[in-house]
């Protein structure tokens, strides 16, 4: 009610991840369908949010009902109202600024809100302090957010060359926290001192040739006709697949592996499951396939048979007599021969 009081015309919106945990407790879980959810939420035109909503509809019927009956004004992009210029779906501000309140809800409201003043005019003020040395020359001292816990920097700052040691200010052009410090105890502004590229002047001056705007591809007018190929012409010769070596790099030398070994040591086989190796490097698999087979490390040796002769064990052959050549035949001495 205090809000609708104070702000009778602010515009309630709602978070996308809370809204995502009911979507999941009424039975839409999946990846697929977060994604589509927040698609839909992402969609900043009417037709990105009914192209969105189709697809959602194609994954899940009910998940598309779902976000039907909740009113899009208050979760999309593409429903939100031009004026307030704010298109945040999430409220983790919110939840950051009320976790660095934890011991400030403890106290009365009186003590709560001295405790809330305090630590925002110590963040905004990055606890600087500017000493003047002359007119356009400051010495700061204090700790910022960026420095280290109960650690102090400090810097010299120069306004009128806009510098500061810490070197922020020189690179990027924008006065840094410790050039703002000293322009605050001036009682100037941080815009004065903004470099000149950002100007709107230099802007203008950048995009002096005119460039006509187009809409994306999501908001061209779709057509019914098929749109022909572009024709192409095969170049002569063998198509090119290595690519062109920078200058001074070494050739690699003859036989040598494409990749670094760390890439191979990394290589899984798909047979056994064990890493350096592939599939048709893997030793199980030539065994199984009978190619380059190996003999088993603790059984008997066992040679492979050859066609026309009986092959024993070596620790048999001893006590076997040699066996007769094909088309032979063995007589015993007394034997009767037939005439």
């Amino acid at each position: 009610q205090a809000i609708k009081d104070l702000f009778p015309f602010s515009e309630h919106r709602h978070c996308v991840r809370h809204l995502h945990n009911n979507f999941k407790g009424d039975g839409f879980t999946g990846l697929e369908l977060k994604h589509k959810l927040w698609a839909v939420a992402r969609a900043a035109t009417m037709r990105q949010f009914q192209h969105a909503m189709e697809e959602l509809k194609k994954s899940s019927v009910g998940a598309w009902g779902w976000c039907m009956d909740r009113p899009t004004k208050h979760w999309s992009k593409s429903h939100f109202k031009e004026q307030f210029k704010c298109d945040l779906l999430l409220n983790n501000h919110s939840e950051s600024f009320n976790k660095s309140l934890l011991e400030a809800r403890k106290k009365p409201i009186l003590g709560c809100l001295e405790d809330i003043r305090t630590s925002a005019m110590v963040r905004w003020s990055h606890e600087y302090r500017a000493l003047e040395s002359s007119e356009m020359r400051f010495e700061i001292h204090g700790r910022g957010v960026g420095c280290a816990s109960s650690v102090s920097s400090q810097h010299s700052v120069r306004l009128d060359t806009k510098s500061c040691t810490c070197r922020r200010w020189d690179v990027s052009g924008l006065p840094c926290g410790h050039a703002i410090a000293a322009i605050y105890s001036k009682g100037r502004s941080p815009d004065e001192f903004v470099d000149e590229h950002y100007r709107m002047e230099k802007y203008l001056k950048a995009y002096e040739p005119v460039i006509n705007p187009i809409a994306g591809v999501n908001e061209w007018e779709i057509i019914h006709r098929p749109i022909a190929a572009p024709l192409y012409r095969a170049q002569p010769g063998r198509p090119k697949t290595k690519r062109n070596k920078e200058p001074g790099e070494k050739p690699l030398a003859a036989g040598s592996e494409k990749l670094p070994r760390s890439f191979y040591s990394q290589v899984k086989c798909g047979g056994c499951h064990k890493k350096s190796h592939n599939v048709r490097t893997c030793l199980r698999r030539n065994q199984e396939n009978g190619e380059n087979e190996l003999p088993p490390e603790d059984g008997p040796n066992v040679l492979p048979p050859v066609h026309g002769e009986n092959v024993f064990p070596p620790e048999d052959a001893a006590n076997v007599q040699q066996q007769p050549e094909i088309g032979e035949v063995q007589v015993p001495e007394n034997a009767e021969v037939p005439q």
